[in-house]
């Protein structure tokens, strides 16, 4: 049996399309979506809010899934605005990002279903003061029927 209020009932289609917005390329979620994207019962779509992190210098393996690399174009965004309208689903793994918080807020304002997946918070997000900016970041979930998937029971506690 599922939690009140953590479950979204998704009507079965053929092929669910799925987007996946997430913060960059690095090496292990390319090859995790890549490997999602060989199900031929999903339309995986992944945005990148970037393509790479300043300082980290990862070898990307190829991108071999539908996908966007936003770097703060306005063409790419608007593209990302489409497929967070279009799709069934929506992921969310990031948030500190003006453009991750507007098409956060765009999904829950289309009612349509949607979560946040994330590691837990980093040590250095300022303790208690850090735990406020996150409820207010993530206030659109928060306000919402959306679920929210942690990496461990302390990234579920923290968010």
């Amino acid at each position: 049996m599922n939690p009140p209020g953590l479950w979204v009932e998704l009507e079965p289609t053929d092929s669910m399309t799925v987007t996946v917005l997430t913060h960059q390329t690095s090496p292990y979620q390319v090859e995790l979506m890549n490997a999602l994207a060989q199900d031929d019962d999903l339309r995986l779509r992944v945005v990148y809010l970037y393509s790479k992190r300043p300082g980290r210098n990862w070898s990307v393996p190829p991108i071999e899934h539908e996908h966007l690399v936003i770097d703060r174009d306005r063409a790419a965004f608007a593209e990302a605005c489409t497929w967070v309208g279009q799709s069934e689903l929506v992921v969310f793994g990031y948030y500190r990002d003006s453009f991750a918080t507007e098409l956060m807020s765009q999904r829950a304002a289309g009612g349509g279903a949607w979560s946040f997946w994330g590691e837990r918070p980093g040590v250095t997000q300022l303790g208690w003061a850090g735990g406020i900016y996150r409820r207010w970041k993530l206030r659109w979930i928060h306000r919402s029927r959306a679920a929210i998937w942690g990496i461990g029971e302390f990234a579920l506690q923290r968010y």
